[in-house]
C-alpha cells in the first residue's frame, strides 16, 4: 500500500530539518577553525590576515561571538578603534552577559579618549563580575586620563581614582599595574612620598620592573624639588613679613619712647624662647637636609638600576645627569649629557 500524502510531507520536512542542521554543524566548524586560523596570525602580530579569517568565521556564521570579539583586538592592535568599537558592540549584542565585550570596547574607548563610555564599560564588566580587579584597575585608569590636561583632579574624583586602584589591590596583591597607577594618582597631587611607597610595592612584586624604578627615581627628585621650592616660598613670605613690621615699627618710632619697657625677667624670657626656637630651627635645617641627600642618592640608585636594566633608556640618563648636577658631580653629569646625546641622535 502506497504511503499517503501527508506522511510524504512529513518525512520531506524531517529530512529537510537535518539537512539544514548539518549545513549548521558543518558552518560552525568551518567558522572555528577560521577562528584558529587567525588567532595563529595574532599570536604572530600578523593582524591583518588575522582579520581576514575572522571575517570569514563571520561571514561563515555570523552568530560567531568569538569572531567578533578576535576581530575587534586586531583592529585595536592595528590602531582602527573605529572598527573595534564597531565589533565589540556586536559582542556584546549577541552576547550581553560576556564581560570580553564591554572590556574590548572600553579599551578602544578610552584609546580615542572617551572616557566616559569607557568608565560606563569597565563598570559593566565589574557589574558582571565584581572580583575583576583588572576591571576597576582600568576604571580607575579612565577616571584619572579624564582629567582636564594640566589641572589637578578635584578631591571627589581623586577618592573615586585611589578607590578604584585600592579595591583592584584588595581583590589581587599582585596587581603591580594598580600599585604603579595609585602612585601616579599620589604623584599628580605633589604626594611624593605615597607615590614612593606604592612604586616600591610594585618593584617588590616584579623586581625588574624598569618603568617603576624609573618612576621611583623622578619621585625622590621631586620630593627634593618641591622641598626647596616650598622653603623659597615661606622664606618669601617671611622677608614679606618682616618688611611690614619694619614699616610699621618706623610709623611708631615717635611714640617708642612712651612705651612702657617690660621687666628685665620677661626680656630674659623672651629671649630663652627665641634661642630654643632657633636650636629647633637648626634641628629642623639638619633633618631637612639629611632626607634631601638620601633622597638624591635613592634617585640615582634608581636611575642606575634603570640603566642596568636597560642601558639605552635615555629619560634615566636624563634624570640621573640633573641629580648629579644637585649634587655637585659635574663630571658624571656631564658622561650622562653625552649618553643622551648619543641615543638622541
Amino acid at each position: 500500500m502506497p504511503p499517503k500524502e501527508g506522511k510524504k510531507k512529513g518525512n520531506a520536512k524531517a529530512r529537510e530539518r537535518k539537512r539544514l542542521q548539518r549545513a549548521q554543524e558543518q558552518a560552525v566548524r568551518e567558522s572555528k577553525a577560521q577562528v584558529e586560523t587567525g588567532m595563529n596570525f595574532m599570536d604572530k602580530s600578523n593582524y591583518s590576515k588575522a582579520i581576514t579569517a575572522f571575517t570569514s568565521a563571520i561571514e561563515i556564521n555570523p552568530e560567531n561571538v568569538d569572531a567578533y570579539l578576535l576581530r575587534g583586538r586586531s583592529f585595536r592592535e592595528l590602531k582602527d578603534f573605529d572598527k573595534a568599537v564597531t565589533d565589540f558592540s556586536k559582542a556584546i549584542e549577541k552576547n550581553p552577559n560576556d564581560p570580553q565585550g564591554y572590556a574590548g570596547r572600553g579599551n578602544a574607548y578610552e584609546s580615542i579618549e572617551d572616557y566616559d563610555k569607557a568608565i560606563e564599560d569597565y563598570t559593566s564588566v565589574i557589574e558582571l563580575v565584581p572580583d575583576d580587579d583588572h576591571a576597576y584597575n582600568m576604571r580607575g585608569n579612565a577616571r584619572q586620563a579624564k582629567r582636564i590636561p594640566s589641572l589637578k583632579l578635584s578631591n571627589a574624583e581623586f577618592a573615586s581614582v585611589i578607590s578604584d586602584f585600592t579595591k583592584a589591590i584588595e581583590i589581587n596583591p599582585y596587581n603591580y599595574y594598580a600599585y604603579t597607577n595609585r602612585a601616579h594618582a599620589f604623584f599628580d597631587r605633589k604626594e611624593f612620598k605615597d607615590a614612593i611607597e606604592d612604586y616600591t610595592q610594585a618593584i617588590a612584586i616584579k623586581h625588574d620592573y624598569v618603568y617603576a624604578y624609573l618612576r621611583r627615581g623622578i619621585a625622590y627628585h621631586e620630593v627634593v624639588l618641591f622641598d626647596e621650592q616650598q622653603t623659597r616660598i615661606k622664606a618669601a613670605e617671611k622677608q614679606m613679613m618682616l618688611q611690614t613690621e619694619e614699616s610699621a615699627e618706623a610709623e611708631e618710632e615717635e611714640t617708642e619712647k612712651d612705651k612702657i619697657k617690660l621687666p628685665k625677667v620677661l626680656n630674659q624670657k623672651a629671649q630663652q624662647q627665641q634661642w630654643e626656637a632657633e636650636f629647633k630651627a637648626i634641628d629642623e635645617a639638619e633633618r631637612k637636609e639629611k632626607e634631601k641627600q638620601m633622597c638624591l642618592q635613592n634617585a640615582i640608585a634608581d636611575f642606575t638600576k634603570v640603566i642596568q636594566l636597560d642601558e639605552n633608556d635615555v629619560q634615566a640618563y636624563h634624570h640621573r645627569m640633573g641629580v648629579y648636577l644637585l649634587v655637585g658631580e659635574e663630571e658624571k653629569a656631564e658622561e650622562d649629557r653625552k649618553k643622551v646625546a648619543q641615543l638622541q641622535k
